[in-house]
């Protein structure tokens, strides 16, 4: 009955656990964006950039900041210690920006702060595309998506919040008659000066009528279009209607980012889900909504893509298939060793039953269900059947000469404990330490280990409080069905165990030569984050290295796509500026990232070829990297920086000399790396106003300001109040877009009302600055990123830069990090031995024997290792965890042996027949449990998908090990312990 309770609460309480992708962890990262669309990255470094920076500096726990500035956006990024309480240095870093805030230019927004957490990594893409762009126009579909489709999936609980790219806001352009303004003898700053007048707010007022109070709301100005078009203006004692002035056009403001999803421009929505969201659930609702959004608005096509939880999927898949393939062939094993078709009977109800304990155990620890903790379940769910295994074997050993009625259940239980107990600590004891890893990989092996730890609990929880309790109710009159069918077998099993003892030295001399194998293996096999999975799409960045707008930026894509032809069926592009609140880093104009769905997963690589080949030849400035698209794990996991990075800073300035003072520095980077490419530039029209001229022509600087905006259509001069938005006012003179022609040709009125020609108040320069200025905690940086770690390298620049005396620099880079993280797996790889060799210790009551068990887990793993070699699979985290499954068996059985060898020495038998009589009775729990492991896995060698290219290394690593491991046991355990009880 408490059994039947406690699976009903699980049941109950284990249905509302969350679903993800990943656990919600806080990465210890704070992001700071800044926006000034009308800046140059000189003026934002220096004006905002700067001092927002140095006042982050002052952040407590504070490991590195850096800064990224470019033409009308910056972006900060700081790393804090690890274990830094993330919640409070966010609200630290906003204290922060509103100190600064006093400090910045007025006009600027408010920088925008952002925590970083796993979940930052979108679960679905949503791409709303009308079916015709002429039916259709881009205002339209912005304010459909933003107030329709934004609204709806945000609705749902599951949702957290929904990002927006490729908006297109409305503006209202007044476009002055010439012939009328010339007449009347006046300029657009009259127009200006009314609008402004007109569009004053009286602010929050409150009168007072008696006992009555009020609040005073201005019944004028401008709220519509009609309210602008009727704007009266006087002018020399006569009064005019704005639209009698000038043209009055609402349009689409200027764009500097797009979206386009093949060649129809678009909006692209991001949904990110809540931490406590069923991902299934969200899917299942996300794919209902889609479909009802397409019945009900038929002008528009709706595209999910870039699913993220495909691999949550195949994770959950791969549980299940462990699960039933563990039980159906754990039951065909014990059937046909024992011939008994009650024993399947007990995995099938104790191995679902520890499921679900561990599942509860989940939910108490508030453990969401994840790609993470499954693997926990994983190996959890392996264990618990070895251990049903080894317990029904034992308790039917037993029953051969008990002398009561339920002596053997207990005894056969008994017998057992302490070895399993042990089993599962040193499994857990592998994976405690790894939570001393700092970063978001120790916080994820955190929430591992935790689940690995509950599922191993539940585990032993089953095997020693369940299943012999399970076993007296359906297994009976065991005595007369455990006669031994196996004399032959035993009488085999005896020689060989003979014959091994008796060429012990040849044994151990091969034992030595497999172990040291494991060192040159370890270092020819392939190393990688994740499994190579076959992906049917690809990913491409691109920076034109030019100064193109959007829409030829747009045209250069269209033609790319025109390039691949029928390979690809389906683009998604995010051109230009990105419009996302949340993002890890900023985008120009002139650059774009692309997303494509093969015709077939087999073409990437030609598909790939072509697209560099084309590019090459049209764009050879432009950088760009061909990729296949990236899952979850990649973000995570991957690399993203170089090598080796040089920070070159002048000595005894702030700001880095211009690209022409850094030639020196360029060409010796170049000879000492060849495959070096210097920073990209930004070309800059430079406008120098003649103050002295002003004042001798006697023109106002703001007018002249203003009349230049009003050339070019960007002078915004008020806001019309809507309801539910403010649209910009601009006035513009549609002057065209040539500015060489525009100046030549226009004028300004001075203070006498004179018309005085532009060019001669101004000139123009063409000058070349840094696409991007890169500051870091000692201010800015001239970076160089190298592809390798090489010393000499950083000697020979460090001595170069030395001796001229201008330049300081010091290094950064993934070497370093990894240099850092290998000291860091040292230390616990040696945490973990000792661990293990403490808890064994404990178990055996001695110091030699846990040597042995040391000894055989390298021959096990080496044996994982050559497989996964020879089958050309890569050591990566997926076969790690099968290598720490077959570990956890390989060290069950290996325990199990010598326990049993030490109580037949505690009998007083000699060494020789301790050994045999221990090998036999455990002969059969070491083959029915390696069989069974392999068996379950098998499977997955014969399918395909990427189910299967994520199982298969995790099922080539089990089979392969435990393999190796089995004879290990049989052979190697005899020998080492013959050998070091006689050292002894």
């Amino acid at each position: 009955m408490v059994v039947a309770s406690i699976a009903v609460l699980a049941l109950y309480f284990g249905s509302s656990i969350p679903v993800s992708l990943l656990p919600s962890i806080d990465i210890p990262r704070i992001s700071v964006s800044i926006s000034a669309p009308d800046k140059t990255a000189r003026i934002i470094e220096n004006t905002i950039t700067r001092p927002v920076r140095n006042q982050l500096i002052q952040m407590g726990n504070l490991h590195h900041i850096e800064s990224t500035t470019r033409n009308g956006s910056a972006f900060i990024e700081v790393q804090l210690r690890h274990g830094t309480h993330t919640d409070l240095s966010f609200i630290e870093a906003n204290e922060k920006i509103d100190q600064v805030m006093n400090l910045l230019p007025r006009e600027v927004e408010r920088p925008r702060v952002v925590k970083s957490t796993l979940s930052d990594v979108p679960v679905f893409y949503l791409a709303v595309v009308p079916k015709d762009i002429h039916l259709v126009d881009k205002m339209e579909l912005s304010e459909f998506a933003e107030k329709v489709v934004k609204r709806r999936l945000e609705q749902m609980h599951e949702i957290a919040f929904v990002d927006l790219h490729g908006l297109s806001a409305p503006e209202i352009l007044l476009t002055p008659h010439p012939d009328k303004m010339t007449a009347l003898g006046i300029d657009e700053e009259v127009i200006a000066r009314e609008l402004k007048n007109q569009s004053v707010d009286i602010g929050n007022v409150m009168i007072r009528d008696g006992q009555y109070q009020y609040n005073i709301e201005l019944g004028a100005g401008l709220v519509t279009r009609y309210d602008l078009e009727q704007l009266h203006i006087g002018i020399h004692q006569q009064v005019y209607r704005l639209k009698d002035l000038a043209d009055i056009t609402v349009r689409a403001k200027e764009p500097r980012g797009s979206y386009l999803w093949n060649d129809k421009p678009g909006v692209l929505l991001s949904v990110r889900k809540r931490d406590d969201a069923n991902n299934f659930v969200l899917k299942e609702k996300m794919t209902e909504l889609v479909r009802d959004l397409q019945e009900n608005h038929t002008l528009v096509d709706f595209h999910l893509h870039n699913d993220q939880s495909a691999i949550l999927e195949v994770s959950y898949q791969n549980l299940r298939t462990s699960l039933l393939y563990g039980i159906f062939f754990s039951g065909l094993v014990l059937f046909l060793f024992f011939r008994e078709w009650r024993l399947p009977v007990l995995i099938i109800i104790t191995v679902p039953l520890g499921l679900l304990v561990a599942l509860l155990g989940f939910y108490m620890a508030g453990i969401s269900i994840n790609i993470i903790s499954l693997a926990g379940l994983i190996l959890g769910i392996g264990l618990m059947i070895d251990n049903a295994i080894i317990i029904i074997d034992n308790i039917r050993q037993h029953a051969t000469f008990s002398l009561q009625t339920d002596e053997h259940y207990v005894t056969g239980t008994q017998e057992v404990i302490r070895p399993l107990i042990s089993s599962a600590m040193t499994t857990c004891s592998v994976f405690l330490p790894l939570i001393l890893i700092s970063g978001v990989a120790g916080a994820l092996f955190y929430d591992q280990a935790l689940s690995i730890t509950i599922a191993l609990t539940a585990s032993l929880l089953i095997s020693f409080l369940v299943l012999p309790v399970l076993a007296r109710l359906v297994l009976q009159k065991t005595g007369k069905t455990v006669a031994d069918r196996h004399r032959m077998l035993h009488r085999w099993h005896q020689q060989w165990i003979r014959n091994i003892l008796k060429y012990r030295l040849a044994i151990g001399i091969l034992f030595l030569l497999l172990t040291v194998s494991g060192y040159f293996l370890f270092q020819v096999i392939r190393t990688a984050a994740f499994p190579a999975i076959t992906t049917e799409a690809l990913e491409m960045q691109i920076d034109w290295n030019e100064n193109i707008d959007i829409r030829e930026n747009e045209k250069r894509l269209t033609s790319l796509l025109e390039v691949v032809g029928d390979a690809i069926d389906q683009f998604s592009i995010v051109v230009g500026e990105k419009q996302f609140l949340l993002v890890s880093e900023e985008s120009g104009i002139n650059e774009a990232e692309l997303y494509a769905r093969l015709t077939d997963a087999s073409m990437f690589e030609p598909v790939r070829r072509n697209i560099m080949d084309w590019m090459s030849t049209q764009y050879p400035r432009a950088s760009f990297d061909v990729y296949p698209v990236k899952n979850t794990f990649d973000h995570i996991f991957g690399q993203e920086k170089a090598a080796l990075i040089a920070y070159i800073q002048p000595v005894g300035q702030y700001e880095i000399p211009p690209m022409d003072e850094m030639d020196e520095v360029i060409a010796f980077v170049s000879d000492l790396y060849p495959d070096y490419r210097p920073p990209p530039e930004d070309t800059y029209l430079e406008i120098w106003i003649h103050t002295g001229l002003l004042e001798t022509y006697q023109v106002e600087y703001s007018q002249l300001i203003n009349r230049i905006k009003a050339l070019f259509n960007a002078l915004e001069v008020t806001q019309l109040r809507s309801s539910d938005r403010f649209i910009p006012i601009v006035l513009g003179l549609n002057a065209g877009t040539d500015l060489f022609n525009l100046l030549e040709n226009q004028h300004v009125r001075n203070k006498e009302g004179e018309l005085i020609p532009i060019r001669h108040l101004m000139e123009v320069k063409k000058s070349a600055y840094y696409k991007e200025i890169h500051s870091t905690l000692s201010g800015e940086a001239f970076t160089v990123h190298f592809d390798e770690y090489r010393q000499d390298i950083a000697d020979r620049l460090k001595n170069f830069l030395a001796s001229g005396g201008r330049f300081s620099v010091y290094f950064e880079g993934q070497y370093f990090e990894n240099k850092a993280l290998l000291g860091q797996l040292t230390s616990i790889f040696l945490i973990v031995i000792l661990l293990l060799y403490l808890i064994l210790a404990a178990q055996f009551e001695s110091l030699i024997q846990p040597l042995i068990v040391l000894l055989i887990v390298p021959v096990s793993v080496v044996g994982a290792m050559a497989t996964l070699h020879i089958t050309g699979q890569t050591l990566n985290t997926v076969s790690m965890v099968g290598i720490i499954v077959m570990t956890g068996i390989i060290v069950n059985d290996a325990i199990l042996k010598i326990d049993m060898i030490n109580k037949n020495l505690g009998k007083n038998m000699d060494m020789h027949s301790a050994i045999i009589n221990a090998s036999e009775r455990r002969m059969r729990p070491i083959i029915m449990t390696s069989l069974t492991t392999i068996l379950a896995f098998a499977p997955v060698l014969f399918t395909t998908g990427m189910g299967a290219e994520i199982q298969t290394p995790l099922a080539i690593a089990i089979i392969g090990g435990l393999v190796t491991g089995t004879l290990s046991s049989l052979v190697f355990i005899p020998v080492l312990y013959f050998l070091m009880k006689r050292v002894a």
